[in-house]
């Protein structure tokens, strides 16, 4: 998780209608959902003296890709499944994120508005678990239920890993004939 150490500006006065901008570079943060909190003393509207933004920083490196998937599963196999690996030396937040087809995606759940994927390390999308760990009782890695999963073309397709912004992070293309669409 990015932190900013505690850092204090004080402004002797604004008067009402002024804006002041301060910006701090520090350090750059990881890709993924950033928040920034701002309070300023009490004055007579204690309603206005505090602000909280969240702010996206895109992931502009290979930092997370698409490392194995699942698009034709057998019957009574594992279902369609897609695995996820962090690259970097960040944890990375993957809130808002998308995955999907060609031309459909579904949002990763974020459970407490945090999802985060620690450095060199996977996590695998699937449809349903029961039916991904019963197909590979072996497993001990990271699970995330897409519950509005969108289906993969059998005969072909592109999976898509989107930010929250709907741009691309990665994508394979895959055909019917590429090793039974599995990687």
């Amino acid at each position: 998780e990015f932190t900013i150490p505690d850092v204090q500006y004080s402004v002797p006065y604004i008067d009402p209608g002024q804006a002041i901008q301060v910006a701090f570079l520090r350090q750059v943060p990881p890709p993924g959902i950033g928040r920034v909190i701002a309070h300023l003393e009490s004055d007579e509207d204690n309603n206005n003296n505090g602000a909280d933004r969240q702010f996206l920083v895109r992931f502009t490196n290979p930092v997370l890709l698409i490392s194995e998937y699942l698009a034709d599963p057998d019957n009574g196999g594992p279902g369609e499944w897609i695995e996820l690996y962090n690259t970097s030396e960040q944890t990375l937040n993957l809130s808002r994120l998308s995955v999907g087809d060609s031309t459909s995606v579904s949002d990763l759940p974020w459970p407490f508005r945090r999802l985060y994927l620690a450095p060199h390390s996977f996590i695998v999308l699937v449809q349903d678990s029961a039916a991904f760990l019963s197909a590979y009782p072996e497993f001990d890695g990271r699970l995330l239920v897409v519950k509005s999963w969108r289906e993969l073309n059998n005969s072909g397709d592109k999976i898509r890993l989107l930010d929250a912004l709907g741009g691309v992070i990665d994508s394979i293309t895959y055909s019917e004939t590429f090793d039974s669409n599995r990687s």
